[in-house]
């Protein structure tokens, strides 16, 4: 399989490389993610159309710079490091002190 990278496969993350067919991820957010937030991620989540410009090993900067040009119209947020206006919060108050709160709202997801 080819390495290829997306934009915003996690909602705190503004690049990944992608590992399964895009549908999966797709099918995933539309079957787990609340209602409010399908949309924005769904229209959020492409591939990166400068592959070998990751690659090749790009400054933070020069990220920053491709990503506003892919993505014109997106509210991705370098202070909070996320996709969302707001700060997303753990479901469960108690996971706050051993996360950070785009992290503990993954984590609560998978109850033991």
């Amino acid at each position: 399989m080819k390495t290829r990278y997306v934009w915003h496969f996690h909602h705190d993350r503004l690049f990944e490389l992608l590992l399964a067919p895009m549908a999966c991820r797709r099918t995933g957010i539309r079957q787990t993610k609340e209602p409010t937030e399908r949309r924005i991620r769904l229209g959020l989540f492409k591939l990166v159309k400068a592959q070998k410009a990751l690659e090749q090993g790009l400054s933070q900067r020069q990220i920053l710079a491709l990503h506003r040009k892919e993505c014109p119209d997106c509210p991705w947020s370098e202070k909070w490091q996320t996709i969302f206006t707001h700060r997303v919060r753990p479901k469960d108050t108690s996971l706050g002190r051993w996360c950070r709160p785009s992290e503990g709202r993954r984590v609560s997801q998978w109850n033991d």
